[in-house]
């Protein structure tokens, strides 16, 4: 085994070795280093810094996507509503449907689903007011002519309760009466059967967004 040469610390005309205090004569062999890569301004780290400040960097950025997120989730959901003051708030788009008709009903279901809407329906007035899925409604279908309880009853009874609930009636023996009446109490909406798909989905939107918009259709 060849002995190490030996390593001149201190003295002029050395150079440093890489040790902190041993040095090299100049005479030795300079040792053959890489050169070091070369990199394009794009390929430059977009920030830099101490580890703390890396770290806050990205936590705004993946705060900033999550929002985001939400944004689109409540976009694609039919809300119109964006956060405020980094909160989001949603309003509710369940749609129930009471309806005796159980063909109507089926088929109404459908159509709610059809149009990206989560619905639960109820054979009667007696079975949605009694359901836990009451406070979660963000709009209710109602057909007027049910046994028990009319659509109109119920309209009123939820007022009554403190049910603020957007509500559409439909009918297959409209009158001209009952739809001033209906629309003078704050229904949203005034439709006959078979409904239209286009009205009604103008209606949906109506009660979903701005509770206030009225329409009937004799």
């Amino acid at each position: 085994m060849t002995d190490a040469p030996e390593l001149e610390c201190g003295g002029g005309g050395t150079r440093v070795c890489g040790h902190a205090r041993c040095r090299v004569p100049d005479s030795a062999p300079r040792p053959a280093f890489a050169q070091p890569a070369q990199f394009s301004p794009q390929d430059k780290p977009k920030f830099t810094g101490h580890r703390h400040c890396t770290v806050a960097f990205l936590t705004q950025i993946a705060l900033s996507q999550a929002e985001r997120r939400h944004c689109w989730a409540a976009r694609t959901a039919g809300s119109s509503e964006l956060p405020e003051h980094g909160a989001m708030k949603m309003k509710k788009h369940l749609v129930s449907v009471v309806e005796d008709d159980r063909f109507f009903r089926e088929s109404m279901r459908r159509l709610m689903r059809s149009l990206g809407y989560t619905v639960e329906a109820f054979p009667s007035a007696a079975d949605f007011l009694k359901s836990p899925r009451l406070s979660e409604t963000g709009c209710l279908i109602a057909d007027v002519h049910m046994p028990a309880m009319t659509g109109i009853e119920l309209h009123r009874h939820l007022v009554a309760a403190g049910h603020t609930i957007p509500i559409i009636l439909v009918t297959a023996y409209p009158n001209d009466v009952d739809q001033a009446r209906a629309l003078n109490d704050g229904v949203v909406c005034y439709l006959r059967k078979p409904v239209d798909e286009q009205r009604l989905t103008r209606c949906l939107r109506a009660a979903l967004t701005s509770p206030e918009a009225t329409e009937g259709d004799s």
